[in-house]
């Protein structure tokens, strides 16, 4: 009987130590919520994963990039194949299965002895022992290492959406670039239709006696120095798409073709609104205070372990029967119930660790906080460079370049009628070709801002072609 007490002891104590299965899918909800809940919860589409392989995600994202290709698009593309982070979507699975880890029993403990020479007893000899124990940590501890791995989990989980947006980031940064460029080759292009149609009107003017050779070379000098910047200008795009496959886990010489308009960034909202914002949906921020909390229930763990530990087990002696069978209870099995703890003596250990844990918080703390004064610098740079380049792009497209549009018209009708020179018609084309790229550079470095900016407050899925428009919430878990 008492081995069937022990039997059923023993199972219990297995089955209490196994009831989850390891292949069971872990709540995603619990182990990426961070302090906004307007962050994704939920992995974008990757080629690496079965999940991914779907016809609805297959359908939704292509691998060939044309002309006509939205940037959207070719961020998802970007998310799709990159394996940095597919690195860091696999670094958040292996947190999350940290917490199973962290709230399960330390493992029951069986054990069986032999009795070298057996122990004769009224009721008979002692041959072996079996028992079975079984460490009960206190309810505390194991609520506080469950909390600790969720929150490292969740950690993971924010520095995933960070590695996102930072690519995000950097696709719209090439995008912007590679369209600076080709936008740039079309200009010097139509910049060198226009001087050769200076050169036919030197040479009409030439033959017959009206027109200046001093010019007619400096128009040819020209002519040569805007063919050597073409050159140049087709080299250089080389390098810029080789950045871009590289986003996108490509070959090098994979083909870009010329993407069409980019949309004009907008942002619309005050700078201390950003501030705010950031301070609550920052990825870096968010990420710290996940790691801070993870610190506090640590200290909760140390100081539970300098509290005893109970240990309960129950034992068993198999015994033969009695050399004279009409004994009473000959033949029977004794059974024990043991009970023990550990006794955390040794007090200077257990102190060391409690401190060590809130200099670990204290240290996180600082760092935060150390992380929110330059992420405050940078968006305000970053604010700046959008405005600014905004107020560029609204001179020069609405005001210079009409003027200098018309500069060289007027200049080119009176250098037809012999009351303008070559000089003047030169100094204004140049002024027009100077005006129109530095519209450019202007565009794109408001594109580029505003990817920053993007990636600094921590929009999901930040895109070309999104605006930073929404409200703040009250700000809530602040450490």
């Amino acid at each position: 009987m008492h081995r069937s007490i022990l039997l059923a002891c023993a199972s219990s104590l297995m089955l209490t130590s196994c009831t989850s299965d390891p292949l069971s899918p872990r709540p995603a909800h619990a182990l990426t919520r961070s302090l906004d809940d307007t962050l994704s919860a939920e992995p974008v589409p990757s080629r690496f994963r079965d999940d991914a392989r779907s016809e609805e995600s297959t359908h939704r994202i292509s691998e060939i990039v044309t002309a006509d290709t939205s940037p959207d698009d070719i961020v998802q593309l970007a998310l799709y194949r990159s394996p940095e982070l597919e690195s860091a979507y696999q670094q958040w699975v292996a947190m999350s299965e940290r917490v199973p880890q962290a709230r399960a029993l330390p493992d029951p403990r069986l054990n069986i002895g032999f009795f070298a020479n057996e122990v004769e007893t009224r009721v008979g000899a002692q041959q072996a022992r079996i028992g079975i124990s079984q460490q009960l940590p206190w309810s505390g501890k194991l609520r506080a290492s469950e909390e600790a791995a969720a929150a490292e989990a969740r950690a993971a989980w924010v520095r995933y959406t960070a590695i996102e947006r930072s690519i995000t980031r950097r696709v719209v940064t090439a995008l912007y670039m590679l369209h600076e460029l080709d936008a740039t080759i079309e200009i010097t292009r139509e910049s060198l239709e226009l001087l050769s149609s200076f050169e036919d009107s030197i040479r009409s003017r030439f033959r017959v006696g009206g027109g200046s050779h001093p010019a007619l070379v400096r128009t040819q000098v020209e002519l040569g120095m805007l063919e050597d910047r073409l050159v140049s200008l087709g080299s250089a795009r080389s390098t810029l798409v080789a950045q871009l496959n590289a986003l996108l886990d490509r070959s090098h010489d994979s083909t870009i073709p010329v993407l069409s308009e980019l949309p004009v960034p907008i942002l619309d909202t005050s700078l201390q609104t950003l501030i705010a914002q950031s301070e609550r949906t920052n990825p870096t921020l968010v990420a710290l205070s996940e790691r801070i909390s993870a610190q506090q229930s640590r200290t909760k763990i140390a100081r539970y372990a300098s509290k005893p530990q109970l240990t309960l087990g129950v034992e068993t002696i198999f015994t033969d029967d009695a050399s004279n069978p009409s004994i009473a209870e000959s033949g029977d099995d004794p059974l024990l119930l043991t009970f023990s703890v550990n006794l955390p003596i040794w007090r200077d250990k257990y102190d060391a660790q409690v401190q060590e844990s809130i200099a670990q918080r204290l240290a996180l703390a600082h760092e935060r906080q150390s992380t929110r004064n330059d992420l405050s610098t940078r968006i305000v740079q970053s604010h700046f460079d959008y405005t600014d380049a905004q107020r560029r792009v609204e001179l020069y497209e609405h005001t210079l370049i009409p003027k200098a549009t018309e500069s060289i018209r007027t200049t080119l009708a009176s250098f037809r009628t012999g009351s303008e020179g070559f000089t003047d018609l030169l100094d204004a084309q140049r002024t027009l070709l100077e005006f129109q790229l530095n519209a450019l550079r202007a565009r794109t470095a408001q594109g580029v801002a505003l990817a920053q900016l993007h990636e600094l407050i921590g929009i999901t899925n930040a895109s070309v072609e999104q605006s930073i428009t929404r409200p703040i919430q009250p700000l809530e878990n602040e450490q």
